[in-house]
């Protein structure tokens, strides 16, 4: 709302690129893309009239798409400048080298330091340069006039045979509208287009929905390329990260639950838990309009462990207690030799309380973060305690009603083989 507000009381400034942040965020999204803003979307090319055309293109393309705001393209202004193009030919038949022209145009309009000036602890360069009114420190020189220009036409030259000669006899010097800043990339003239996803949309939503719409709208041709940046590209890297390490730690739990228990059947069974742990979490994100994150990913990630710690607890219970018709280390224990419908109601029963405990501890703790979803600081906490407080309630539900269900089913189905 107070976004909203500052949007709407700006938008009546002409003339204003507006871009609402804050501090922390601004100097994170200027570390990722070089612009502080959420969505960055860089045009790469040699011509600067193209470049600014695609960016005109690419900025009315994302207008129309739900969820931008903020929508900025990068200022190019066209400002008068004094353009002095050296001619070869007519400077060779005067005696003068390109080179020492360049050197010498330096020297009159920017100044060259021939000596110092020294004044106690303090020290000045003495610069010798053109008349003021044609030098880099006149007012001439921000708003170039025809003045200034004729004044440069008129400067006077020494050859190396001692012949004077006017600047205009070997140079062509005259006005043009060039453009106030050239922005480079990786040695490549860019121009970028900027935005902010407004509040209720999904980011990757949204950037989603300007790829493709870039894609589909803009085409640029040979040499000009198109790239998005910013907190996406940022958030698909560690979303593809946080999805390969998730998978290997996935990987590494199987291979732990199988040396455990010396049997696939009972360690795939303690996996199960897991997607019963993420049934809770999405549904918590989807009552609680929260968009997917990286904080949501890491509480994912996090209920991984807390349901196959659940799982253990049960299976293990299980194969002490009710008996086993699989192999494993603690089959020669006292319990019977094939589990029955009343041991395993009888063994969950026992571990009603280690589990509740368990997972009461870990949601307990998490709730003073739900009950402050909108204190500073919590941007990332609260995603994260609502995708594990919302698993952990499916995880030890489900864990109760199924887990005894699927161990017993599988228990039966192995007893032909175990009788055999």
């Amino acid at each position: 709302r107070l976004f909203a507000a500052i949007r709407d009381k700006l938008a009546a400034l002409p003339g204003v690129s507006i871009s609402v942040g804050q501090p922390i965020s601004h100097r994170i999204e200027h570390l990722e893309s070089g612009v502080e803003a959420q969505i960055v979307v860089k045009v790469f090319g040699p011509d600067l009239s193209m470049l600014r055309a695609l960016a005109e293109h690419a900025r009315t393309l994302m207008q129309a798409i739900p969820g931008v705001t903020d929508l900025n393209v990068e200022r190019q202004v066209l400002i008068p400048q004094v353009r002095v193009h050296i001619d070869p030919a007519r400077a060779a038949n005067l005696g003068f080298s390109e080179s020492e022209l360049i050197d010498a145009l330096h020297a009159a309009v920017g100044g060259k330091a021939v000596s110092q000036i020294v004044q106690g602890p303090r020290r000045y360069d003495l610069v010798l340069m053109f008349d003021r009114q044609a030098s880099a420190e006149s007012p001439d020189a921000a708003q170039p006039t025809t003045t200034a220009v004729d004044s440069l036409r008129q400067m006077r030259l020494i050859s190396p045979s001692g012949a004077l000669a006017l600047l205009s006899d070997v140079a062509d010097i005259r006005l043009e509208p060039a453009p106030n800043e050239i922005a480079r990339e990786n040695a490549l003239r860019r121009i970028s287009i900027s935005c902010n996803v407004d509040a209720g949309h999904d980011l990757g939503a949204t950037s989603t929905a300007i790829e493709a719409a870039l894609a589909q709208g803009l085409h640029a041709g040979l040499g000009y390329t198109v790239r998005i940046e910013g907190q996406y590209e940022t958030r698909r890297r560690a979303v593809r990260a946080m999805t390969i390490l998730g998978i290997l730690a996935l990987a590494v739990m199987l291979a732990l639950l199988w040396t455990h228990f010396r049997a696939l059947a009972p360690a795939l069974q303690v996996m199960l838990n897991i997607p019963f742990a993420f049934i809770g979490a999405i549904a918590a994100l989807l009552i609680a309009r929260e968009p997917f994150s990286i904080a949501s990913l890491i509480g994912l990630i996090s209920l991984c462990g807390i349901a196959a710690r659940n799982g253990v607890l049960m299976i293990t219970h299980y194969r002490a207690t009710c008996g086993t018709a699989l192999p494993s280390r603690d089959s020669a224990s006292s319990g019977p030799a094939l589990p029955t419908r009343e041991s395993v109601i009888r063994a969950s029963q026992e571990r009603v309380a280690p589990v509740l405990m368990t997972a009461l501890t870990t949601g307990l703790a998490l709730i003073p973060i739900l009950l402050t979803r909108d204190a500073p600081g919590k941007e990332i906490l609260y995603p994260l305690a609502l995708t594990i407080c919302g698993g952990l309630i499916t995880c030890t539900l489900l864990d109760f009603f199924v887990t005894p269900s699927l161990y017993l089913a599988i228990s039966q189905r192995s007893t032909p083989t175990r009788s055999r």
